[in-house]
């Protein structure tokens, strides 16, 4: 199974500069971080990938992002948390996209490298704190979310079936479906390859 996460650097909050010409950060003067909640989508990607690993099931983890650069340096984050490798989409006219610019370069990125069972990213970025890139990025895919996903494990069956628990308000929900596993973490969400086809479990 091909496992992939997306993820992205941002701005440390203690160090942020604007440019008054263009509105946009000045991201070459300011130094960057992985975006916390993409941390918690890798590290729920890596947790999947040794489970299967585990139990002999073949499966990699590819870390994806877009941005300059210095950007490679979440990518080297990732792979030491247990990617197995990284892909940095870098390129001028990049610079400035908004969420909808974005979540498409992403899109194009993924069915290039092609293959993946199961779409890793975080619930919002710090720099943006929208939470679009995730759904836009499965629209373009013509792929199903789950959101707001706090585990995720193969299911018995095959590596095909998964689980994964979400909480909503005082709800706990679990959903079974095929066409991958599942994942995200708490604040991560979970796209699939084809459309979601949930027995979906709920408990107060």
């Amino acid at each position: 199974m091909k496992i992939a996460v997306c993820i992205k650097q941002v701005p440390d909050t203690d160090d942020v500069k604007i440019d008054r010409k263009t509105g946009t950060l000045k991201r070459s003067e300011v130094s960057g971080i992985l975006n916390p909640e993409d941390m918690s989508a890798v590290r729920m990607a890596a947790a999947l990938r040794r489970e299967m690993e585990n139990k002999g099931e073949k499966s990699s983890l590819t870390a994806i992002t877009m941005g300059p650069p210095a950007a490679s340096e979440v990518l080297r984050e990732a792979m030491a948390c247990g990617a197995d490798e990284g892909i940095l989409l870098c390129d001028r006219a990049f610079a400035g996209g908004d969420t909808f610019a974005t979540s498409l370069v992403l899109a194009e990125a993924v069915k290039k490298a092609g293959g993946f069972s199961v779409i890793f990213t975080g619930r919002q970025t710090t720099d943006g704190e929208t939470g679009h890139v995730g759904p836009q990025l499965a629209e373009h895919l013509g792929i199903g979310q789950l959101t707001l996903v706090r585990r995720v494990r193969r299911h018995v069956r095959s590596q095909h079936d998964g689980r994964a628990g979400r909480r909503q308000s005082e709800q706990k929900s679990s959903l079974c479906g095929t066409c991958g596993c599942e994942t995200a973490g708490k604040n991560g969400s979970l796209y699939r390859r084809k459309g979601p086809d949930y027995d979906n479990r709920r408990s107060a």
